[in-house]
């Protein structure tokens, strides 16, 4: 994936953030908080979309410039914590996108900027 590519799909992304997963994105977060708290194979699910969402912005951020939000220790179930406790304490929040709450989630819980 190209750098133009990686940075479209950050616009975008951050274009969705001010609306409901129906109007864009693959899931909402009613959709990921499902597969978050649910069997062990689902949590796997909900791991990978996690990393995935997290690998492209710090990506991003290298590729525009930014500091990475990840730093050296942090751990994949660090990061599930982070965006699963988010989803639990914000019902009202998973209408909005996946990706975007998983973003701001980790940002928030990393102190990104």
């Amino acid at each position: 994936m190209g750098r133009s590519s990686l940075v479209a799909l950050t616009v975008t992304v951050g274009l969705n953030w001010g609306q409901p997963a129906s109007v864009g994105g693959f899931w909402s977060g009613n959709d990921l908080y499902h597969y978050c708290v649910g069997s062990t194979a689902q949590h796997e699910v909900c791991l990978a979309y996690i990393l995935g969402v997290v690998d492209t912005d710090d990506i991003v951020r290298a590729s525009t410039g930014r500091p990475r939000c990840l730093h050296e220790g942090v751990q994949a179930d660090q990061l599930w914590d982070i965006v699963s406790r988010f989803l639990v304490d914000h019902p009202e929040q998973r209408v909005w996108p996946a990706a975007g709450l998983v973003a701001y989630s980790v940002q928030q819980g990393l102190g990104c900027r």
